[in-house]
């Protein structure tokens, strides 16, 4: 479960109000993402080509594939929900990266 920043500020806030309830809450998407999804994104979003071999030595048995988190009693306290897709937090990403290097570079 990946879920950007920015949404994850607004759940905090909501939480820090005085008169919402206490407790412990995961600030989670609720949708379950695979890292070939997230690999795939970045890919198609890239301005070069590209080309992915996995490393079958870099693989463990105990790796996760799928993780997903439950947020619903962070939702029906608050009502919040996530609002930026990941397509969208990976775009910002990579945007902020590629500002970044141009940066460093002319520095």
């Amino acid at each position: 479960d990946i879920i950007d920043v920015r949404d994850v500020c607004r759940a905090y806030e909501l939480l820090l109000d005085p008169s919402g309830p206490t407790g412990t809450y995961n600030v989670a998407g609720g949708r379950a993402v695979e890292m070939r999804e997230v690999l795939e994104l970045l890919v198609g979003l890239a301005e070069a080509p590209i080309q992915v071999e996995p490393d079958p030595a870099r693989s463990r048995l105990s790796d996760l594939t799928v993780i997903c988190g439950d947020s619903s009693r962070l939702r029906d306290a608050t009502r919040w929900e996530p609002m930026i897709p990941l397509e969208q937090t990976l775009a910002d990403t990579l945007d902020a990266a590629r500002r970044a290097t141009k940066r460093m570079a002319s520095a």
